[in-house]
């Protein structure tokens, strides 16, 4: 009776997988360019405003307004190539008043596509960073190891079922905890494409 009752379960299941296809992107990928602007303070003191960021960011879909993100910064003075800023962390973002996923749903002559046009989030990061927090020169430099912690908003406007442009604007708190002790705060606006896949 049970192995009856298995394959009355698996013939189901095989009947419902083969009537309707379902298919969602759950996850996308960010590539951002943009500027940083940050001032630090504490047993040394700076600022900053380097005008080449570059942020990259995995962002995968817990449900359709919610998702996970991971996310690497690197800002850097062309001139002297000198990183000025440097961030790896992660965080969550949230939807507002949009689904933040592509969604597509077929099933016998049917088919169905959900794309959202215009996508606007708010979200949270947190994560690691070493910056300059003076220049002493071409080579000398004072820099700092820091935790960050803060929250960004942004929108991403569709342009076709894999492509969107967005907007991406954010700032932290930094807490150093390496032998330079500084705290800070960094403000950051970005630029770029997502691709969802």
């Amino acid at each position: 009776m049970t192995q009856l009752r298995r394959s009355f379960a698996l013939f189901l299941l095989t009947f419902v997988m083969s009537s309707t296809a379902f298919a969602e992107s759950e996850s996308q990928f960010h590539i951002r360019i943009g500027a940083i602007k940050a001032v630090y303070w504490g047993s040394d003191s700076g600022d900053f405003f380097v005008p080449t960021m570059l942020d990259l960011e995995y962002e995968t879909f817990l449900s359709n307004t919610r998702s996970l993100i991971f996310r690497s910064m690197l800002a850097m003075e062309l001139e002297t190539a000198k990183p000025y800023y440097a961030y790896s962390g992660a965080g969550m973002r949230y939807y507002l008043g949009s689904k933040g996923m592509l969604v597509e749903s077929q099933g016998e002559g049917v088919a169905i596509s959900a794309i959202p046009k215009v996508r606007y989030y708010i979200g949270w990061d947190a994560g690691i960073s070493q910056a300059i927090i003076q220049s002493l020169g071409r080579i000398l430099t004072v820099t700092s190891t820091m935790i960050d912690f803060g929250g960004n908003a942004g929108v991403i406007y569709q342009v076709d079922r894999k492509f969107g442009v967005e907007f991406h604007a954010g700032a932290t708190s930094a807490q150093g905890f390496s032998s330079v002790s500084v705290v800070g705060v960094t403000v950051r606006a970005t630029a770029g494409i997502t691709y969802q896949f």
